[in-house]
């Protein structure tokens, strides 16, 4: 854990809006900081916005559905 310092303003504003999405205080500053590291991130960002939004009907390996397409069999 760390302790950071917030000018009192923007905590309440952080507080307002916390109430208003259901959310805690620490939820919603954790859920920004984040989005603003992942944004800023050097990872692709399609992997950001694509993630968690997909699934599978049934297990599968990625692995060797790879190999399965490399030769043909997909």
């Amino acid at each position: 854990m760390t302790d950071i310092h917030i000018e009192e303003s923007i905590l309440k504003s952080i507080e307002k809006i916390a109430i208003k999405e259901n959310k805690t205080k620490d939820e919603f500053i954790e859920e920004t900081l984040k989005k603003a590291v992942e944004e800023k991130s050097d990872k692709p960002r399609i992997f950001f916005d694509l993630s968690g939004k997909f699934s599978a009907g049934e297990p599968f390996s990625a692995v060797e559905d790879l190999k399965k397409m490399r030769n043909g069999e997909l």
